[in-house]
């Protein structure tokens, strides 16, 4: 069942709707911290510094599975490369800011930065990646 959101998935599941889902940890980890839902396993390749107890996939059978949540900038192609070296230096410089840092890490997240040529790269391979899984699975978006 698609949903839109994480709100909309950790409802769902919350409410019984479904079993089981996919869905964020800042999304969800209010919801595993008052016992309404429970973390089966997390995606990443390491476990979680909040949820320590939750087994990677990897340990759980699935060696190489990683889907790894993550968060961009996106500005509109025809920015002026000086404004958005601009705009990268400063998501830079206030993503280790330590009270950033600390505030992010409380939800789950931990700030990975990359150059503009690195997220590009990145972004490529996240799309191939996927591409694959899509059509080796069939999946539709309706």
């Amino acid at each position: 069942m698609p949903f839109q959101g994480g709100t909309q998935v950790n409802t769902a599941v919350v409410a019984g709707e479904v079993d089981v889902a996919s869905t964020t940890l800042p999304t969800a980890f209010a919801y595993i911290r008052q016992g309404t839902m429970r973390a089966i396993a997390v995606a990443s390749h390491a476990r979680m510094r909040l949820l320590p107890e939750v087994p990677t996939l990897a340990e759980s059978g699935f060696p190489d599975f990683e889907d790894r949540s993550w968060i961009a900038f996106f500005a509109p192609a025809n920015t002026p490369a000086p404004a958005v070296l601009v705009l990268n230096d400063e998501i830079d410089r206030a993503l280790h800011l330590p009270e950033v840092r600390e505030r992010l890490s409380t939800i789950g997240l931990d700030p990975q930065t990359l150059s503009q040529g690195e997220f590009a790269e990145y972004v490529k391979s996240e799309m191939a990646k996927w591409a694959g899984i899509i059509k080796a699975t069939g999946v539709r978006p309706d």
